[in-house]
């Protein structure tokens, strides 16, 4: 567990404040069916969402906790988080669920620009 605060939110575009940050693309990858399949209650994973706010426009990564990981069946998966649902399907390649690689460089960034995150 890091030393230091994590942001909540990891923006990548933001059309309303001209943020676009690819850089943030590298800090994180996609978790697979099997790795999505083994997370438990309480552990954190980062989601794509898209938009994140109804207006839209605004995309990026938002730190989310497991509440329940629910087998469909061998190959489909519901991840369940306080405020939402995700189907995960092995094979797809279309997960939204992420791990942050480097919690550091995030950090580094939005100290930055905060307009990625808040810390």
């Amino acid at each position: 567990m890091p030393s230091f605060e994590l942001p909540q939110m990891a923006l990548y575009h933001n059309q309303w404040n001209g943020l676009d940050n690819r850089e943030i693309f590298t800090l994180f990858a996609p978790l697979d069916f099997d790795q999505v399949a083994v997370l438990r209650p309480g552990q954190s994973f980062w989601y794509d969402q898209d938009p994140i706010y109804h207006h839209g426009k605004v995309y990026g990564y938002v730190r989310k906790v497991v509440t329940r990981v629910e087998m469909v069946d061998k190959d489909k998966l519901r991840l369940h988080f306080r405020d939402g649902m995700t189907t995960v399907e092995r094979g797809r390649g279309n997960s939204k669920v992420y791990d942050l690689l480097n919690p550091e460089s995030l950090v580094r960034l939005v100290s930055e620009d905060r307009r990625i995150g808040a810390l």
